[in-house]
């Protein structure tokens, strides 16, 4: 594979940067590939390599720079597998976004854990406004089934440092993974209502990809065989509890709760209002609603 210094400058084509300015107000741009972690429902690894390919920090800030100068834009997404490397190249990256002096907003998918009020310090004065962490499970149990090497009080430790420092962050919590099971699911929802006023998606089941260890998993557990085509979406779900007592559950328990997201097509819809209205961008991000702070 390319080493990072290798990948080809991003074609900025007037017509494509316009067009995702309209519809999100954001433009993408990717500042590293591969993923070492070995998440069994991901695909990353596969498609990207098992080791992070970082770019010259030198070389994304002159990309930034271009969009701002010659296109306009504002704000921009990473879209990076993982954003905070566990050794800390992305630091240095942001490091360079400081001494440029972008005025850009950004964000990006993070891994919540080893992520202190120190760091997110820095890159807020950056110009990050939003993480969207990748959680992905809601109790130990469940977040050893899917391979995550976390804990949630991790989750727990970098949540509140967000909130600290007065970020927005969503978690993406998927429901009905391998070991999942009744216990796990209260377990589950018990630790979400931790989370305090950051944002968190639900997604029941977990989609199989070629390459990924889940996809084996399901082959063993009789889910799906073999043969079974991935072309179209085809989804696990434990076998250890009954699929919609568990989604009646997690719609119970977001009951009433407007930054607390399921089923996904809720957030379609409320997204879809929001456009209407002429917002752009994350959207999600204003759901959080700091206290306001005494004078």
């Amino acid at each position: 594979p390319l080493a990072g210094d290798d990948f080809s400058t991003p074609l900025f084509d007037p017509e494509l940067v316009s067009y995702y300015l309209q519809h999100s107000g954001m433009v993408n741009l990717q500042t590293k590939r591969g993923c070492p972690y070995r998440c069994s429902y991901c695909s990353y690894p596969h498609l990207e390599g098992k080791h992070f390919r970082i770019r010259n920090p030198r070389m994304v800030v002159d990309e930034l720079e271009r969009l701002k100068q010659e296109h306009g834009v504002e704000r921009v997404f990473f879209t990076d597998s993982v954003f905070n490397d566990p050794h800390g190249e992305y630091l240095k990256l942001v490091e360079e976004m400081l001494s440029r002096d972008l005025g850009m907003q950004w964000s990006a998918f993070f891994r919540p854990q080893g992520l202190g009020r120190e760091e997110l310090a820095l890159m807020k004065r950056a110009g990050l406004y939003a993480l969207e962490l990748g959680t992905d499970a809601a109790a130990d149990r469940t977040l050893l089934g899917l391979d995550k090497r976390l804990c949630f009080a991790e989750i727990l430790e970098v949540n509140r440092a967000c909130l600290e420092e007065r970020l927005p962050a969503a978690h993406f919590v998927m429901f009905g993974g391998p070991d999942e099971d009744d216990a796990s699911l209260t377990e589950g929802l018990q630790n979400i209502a931790q989370l305090d006023i950051s944002v968190v998606f639900a997604f029941s089941g977990i989609r199989i990809h070629p390459g990924a260890p889940l996809h084996q998993r399901a082959i063993e557990e009789g889910i799906i065989s073999a043969e079974t085509s991935l072309l179209k979406p085809v989804y696990y779900f434990s076998p250890l509890l009954d699929r919609e007592r568990m989604e009646q559950t997690i719609e119970e328990s977001f009951a009433g709760h407007k930054n607390r997201i399921f089923p996904p097509s809720e957030g379609m819809i409320r997204m879809a209002v929001m456009r209407g209205f002429g917002f752009r961008g994350l959207m999600w991000d204003r759901l959080v609603r700091f206290p306001k702070i005494a004078q």
